[in-house]
């Protein structure tokens, strides 16, 4: 054998040799990683406080106008609940027909005939206060003031200037004293906090807002279809609101804030009322629920309800 073929069949061999040796180490490494074992942290339940509490959020409502099918499932729900705060967005009243002078002429030319007054307005409301009050029994309760309820004020104002009075503003007390939703829902006999629109609360820079734990709640700053992230973005913290009646969330994240969302739980009235008749609306039924610990902090749950039936259903069967 020649040099040249002598050299080049011990190249073969180191050839081979290399292989052999990659292999056997290729075949280490998969057996190494198939036995490997990764310890994975110990479950950790968190307990329950005593101070924990549910907290219950109403959309908009709308008086009358409100949806029964999606009452009933509402009603349906809390029952099984142990209610301990309740915050009514706001719009709990319709307030149409005269007092509905500051939207649009269709929707007044609808309201101003039978199918609406305002006693049957304010019947349902009360019903539907009632009702709450009922089922969470002691329950601390919020509500806001919406732009129907706004409308109140608006109305009184308007009529007192327009009567020539010497004191428009006494005259306008009065009014509100007959129509104002305090003393026609009677709410400082049942306890029930109620936010106006004109007023600042809490110390935030917003009127009409309040913060409960580590949540704001408005009846609502935006309608762009985009409407959580621009509550969330304006806000800055956990927001949550209605007057969309729209059902929609966004969350972000800040270095200041952490974790942060907005939240709208959708509407508990009709979805397409009759001045909406040639504008299909993107409104959804649903409700808010939040399960709140000792230190403010929650989790919040938007609960569906299409045609008067809740998902909610889903969840508190399938744990019993």
């Amino acid at each position: 054998m020649s040099l040249r073929s002598k050299a080049a069949s011990e190249a073969v061999k180191d050839d081979l040799a290399a292989k052999d040796a990659r292999i056997t180490q290729l075949e280490q490494q998969l057996k190494d990683a198939r036995s490997a074992r990764h310890t994975m942290p110990t479950a950790k339940r968190r307990k329950s406080s005593k101070t924990d509490f549910i907290r219950l959020i109403v959309p908009d409502t709308h008086g009358c106008h409100i949806d029964k099918k999606w009452a009933a499932a509402l009603f349906g729900d809390i029952e099984q609940l142990d209610i301990k705060q309740v915050v009514h967005l706001g719009d709990a009243l319709e307030c149409g027909s005269f007092l509905a002078q500051h939207h649009t002429l269709g929707y007044v030319s609808e309201v101003s005939d039978k199918h609406y007054t305002f006693e049957d307005d304010v019947a349902a409301t009360n019903s539907l206060f009632d009702k709450l009050q009922e089922l969470c029994p002691g329950a601390e309760f919020h509500y806001m003031e919406g732009n129907h309820e706004h409308r109140i004020q608006k109305y009184c104002v308007t009529s007192a200037k327009r009567s020539g009075t010497a004191y428009p503003h006494k005259e306008a007390e009065a009014l509100m004293r007959i129509y104002g939703p305090e003393h026609v829902l009677h709410l400082e006999e049942r306890g029930i906090n109620y936010y106006q629109q004109g007023k600042m609360y809490m110390g935030l820079p917003l009127m009409a807002m309040i913060k409960l734990g580590k949540c704001h709640f408005v009846h609502g700053i935006s309608t762009a279809q985009n409407a959580a992230k621009a509550h969330l973005d304006k806000v800055g913290g956990n927001v949550v609101y209605g007057h969309t009646h729209r059902m929609d969330s966004y969350h972000s994240k800040t270095v200041a804030s952490g974790g942060i969302g907005a939240w709208s739980p959708g509407c508990g009235c009709k979805l397409q009322p009759l001045w909406m008749n040639q504008n299909p609306t993107t409104w959804t039924h649903g409700f808010g629920l939040q399960m709140v610990a000792s230190d403010g902090s929650f989790f919040h749950m938007n609960v569906p309800v299409p045609k008067g039936k809740s998902y909610l259903t889903l969840l508190t069967e399938s744990l019993n």
